[in-house]
């Protein structure tokens, strides 16, 4: 088993099995060979990069990322390997995944990132998982992009499943599974933006209209066994006072 790790100064790393806070500028960064290696990086600040490359089976990688225009990137190659992001704000998650059986999850949402913040937008997610049975998980708040890209194979008991929330406006969700069958995507748009004021015109608490909701939902399937759920709405906020 090789770990290696190379970090800056100011930002707070625990990599591998290793118990000891390393501090950290800009970078952290975490390389391991073998199986059952976790690697844990976190982050205060901005401007900040943390970077996980694992090669095994069953490794754990968890990059969390507290304030803004931070990016993370985690490649991990082997078998039932689990990603987890969670960031706040103009934030950047790249996931590769290649192998069966993983688990990728970006939590961009306040209500999902446990970072004890009220709002969080503008974030890009990118997810790429090459092999079979794999599970790929994207939450999103406002104003963000979703892309996720599977290239193998399920079946339609155990499929390749992608599932992408976005809970506000102007977000873009594209979801891409080209390897075959067995597949299932989930797209769920949701914007509280609309109602209807006293004088009857539809308006909401942002001044919002029906027509100002702005998400995109994409979805690509090659293959048989396949499924897509699309789901957009623009919800009432409130109605107008009789």
């Amino acid at each position: 088993m090789r770990q290696s790790f190379s970090i800056a100064l100011m930002g707070l790393a625990l990599i591998g099995f290793c118990s000891t806070p390393v501090f950290a500028d800009n970078v952290a960064e975490s390389e391991s060979t073998g199986d059952h290696n976790v690697s844990t990086i976190t982050q205060t600040g901005d401007n900040q990069d943390g970077k996980v490359t694992q090669t095994g089976d069953h490794l754990t990688s968890t990059i969390t990322q507290v304030d803004f225009s931070n990016k993370s990137t985690v490649k991990q190659t082997g078998q039932h390997n689990v990603s987890t992001i969670m960031q706040e704000t103009g934030n950047t998650a790249m996931v590769d995944q290649g192998g069966n059986h993983n688990t990728s999850t970006v939590n961009q949402d306040p209500t999902t990132n446990n970072l004890d913040s009220s709002f969080s937008e503008g974030n890009t997610a990118d997810v790429t998982q090459r092999g079979a049975w794999n599970q790929s998980t994207v939450n999103q708040f406002v104003g963000n992009n979703a892309e996720v890209d599977q290239t193998g194979t399920g079946t339609s008991d155990d499929p390749n499943t992608v599932l992408i929330n976005q809970w506000k406006n102007e977000d873009v969700a594209v979801a891409a599974q080209t390897g075959g069958a067995g597949n299932l995507i989930e797209i769920n748009q949701s914007v509280d933006c609309c109602g209807l004021s006293q004088d009857g015109h539809q308006s909401g608490p942002q001044g919002g209209l029906f027509s100002d909701v702005q998400n995109f939902a994409t979805a690509v399937q090659n293959g048989e066994f396949n499924t897509t759920r699309i789901n957009q709405r623009a919800l009432q906020t409130f109605q107008r006072e009789e």
